[in-house]
């Protein structure tokens, strides 16, 4: 068992101040977001003070296991996977409720968080993560009602975020894309309900209209249709001069 003295410094995560304050948030141009304010990577909380429990959960000989309270409930919980006395994993607690608040994790122990899990009301509302693990955020999930309602991503790493998709009772079905890297929807999605593409509208000129309507039997393509000048229509209905990415609140789909 570990003593006071001993757990007194103990990190309650690997990622050091300096490793995160560095972590690149999403940059917007203004007609992407309009005002609409972007995702910042959370910094690290304070920490210290000795554990008020501790375990060794496998038995190695050093503690894996810590949780703090306040006023005799529980606040933090903190968890070491991989068996090096560092916590790769915390979990906030509501000390009112008992209820989880958020959970940051470093997923893949390479030292550095990756991945900050938001709730409410004891449902998971919003994840940020970096998926290729370089140090930047590159992913953002929103949920309602603990299903996942809307995905935003980074796909090649610009900074710029690129793809929205959009869920009903946690099913894909519906997808934005920025393919030449405009900040302006230029390729929309639609899923049927096993999540083969159905649809497909693409602007290939850029300019904001419909060039290419393809449509989908059973996931495989079956036509594809060059849209008429006379007949052209905004690439997305939703209107292009809204913005298209966002990192508020779970806006409605």
């Amino acid at each position: 068992k570990a003593r006071p003295e001993e757990l007194a410094g103990v990190r309650t995560a690997k990622a050091r101040p300096e490793e995160l304050a560095g972590v690149r948030t999403a940059k917007a141009r203004p007609e992407e977001l309009a005002g609409v304010r972007t995702a910042k990577a959370p910094a690290p909380p304070k920490r210290g003070g000795v554990a008020d429990q501790v375990a060794d959960r496998n038995g190695d000989g050093r503690p894996d296991h810590w949780i703090y309270r306040h006023a005799g409930r529980k606040v933090r919980e903190l968890f070491d996977e991989d068996a090096d006395s560092a916590p790769d994993r915390t979990v906030y607690f509501d000390p009112g409720t008992g209820k989880e608040q958020s959970v940051e994790e470093d997923t893949n122990l390479d030292g550095r968080l990756d991945s900050w899990i938001e709730y409410r009301d004891g449902q998971m509302a919003r994840q940020r993560r970096d998926t290729d693990y370089d140090g930047f955020l590159d992913t953002w999930t929103f949920y309602r009602g603990g299903s996942i309602a809307r995905e935003e991503q980074d796909l090649n790493g610009d900074g710029f975020r690129n793809r929205m998709a959009f869920y009903e009772q946690g099913r894909l079905v519906r997808e934005r894309e920025d393919q030449n890297g405009d900040g302006r929807v230029d390729r929309v999605t639609l899923y049927d309900d096993q999540e083969r593409v159905l649809q497909r509208d693409e602007d290939q000129d850029g300019d904001g209209l419909i060039d290419t309507r393809s449509y989908y039997e059973a996931g495989r393509l079956s036509r594809r249709e060059l849209v008429e000048d006379t007949l052209r229509e905004s690439v997305d209905r939703e209107t292009l001069t809204e913005p298209v990415w966002s990192s508020g609140p779970q806006e409605e789909s």
